[in-house]
C-alpha cells in the first residue's frame, strides 16, 4: 500500500515538472515563491470498493508573491488553469500514477479561494487545488 508520504512526494515531483516553481512535499513553513506545497490528506475513504484501495484528498497549495496583486492573480490563474505549461491540473494528469505510486489521480477543483497568507517568510498569495488519489 502506498503511504501519505509517497502520494504526497509523487504530487510534489508532479509539480516539479513546471519550469520556475518550487515544489515541497509537505505544508513547508517558509516557501520560496512561486511554490507548490502538498498539504493532507485533508479526507480519505478506505475499501469502498472491498479491493483494498483507498482514495485520500490532499490539497496542492500553489504561493506566489503578493507585492503586486494583479501580477500574483495572474500567476495564480495560470497555475490554476487546467491546460498550459504553468498548469498544476496539466501537469499532475502528465502522469496520472504519480510515478507508480497511485492507481488514479483526479483534480477535482479549488478548495479555497486566493487569499494571503502568513508564512515564516512573510505574506503570500495562496490557493488550494483539491486532488483526489487512488492507491493500493
Amino acid at each position: 500500500m502506498s503511504s501519505v508520504q509517497q502520494l504526497a512526494q509523487g504530487l510534489a515531483n508532479r509539480c516539479d515538472t513546471i519550469a520556475g516553481l518550487t515544489c515541497y512535499p509537505l505544508m513547508h513553513p517558509k516557501p520560496e515563491p512561486p511554490a507548490v506545497c502538498i498539504g493532507g490528506p485533508i479526507r480519505w475513504t478506505y475499501d469502498e470498493t472491498f479491493d483494498a484501495t483507498w482514495r485520500p484528498v490532499f490539497e496542492v497549495w500553489v504561493f506566489v508573491n503578493p507585492a503586486s496583486l494583479v501580477n500574483a492573480q495572474q500567476a495564480l490563474f495560470a497555475y490554476l488553469a487546467p491546460t498550459g505549461a504553468k498548469s498544476i491540473p496539466a501537469a499532475i494528469y502528465g502522469d496520472s500514477s504519480l510515478g507508480g505510486v497511485a492507481d488514479s489521480t483526479k483534480v477535482l477543483g479549488g478548495s479555497r479561494p486566493p487569499s494571503v497568507l502568513e508564512t515564516a517568510g512573510g505574506s503570500l498569495l495562496g490557493c488550494a487545488v483539491e486532488v483526489e488519489v487512488t492507491a493500493m
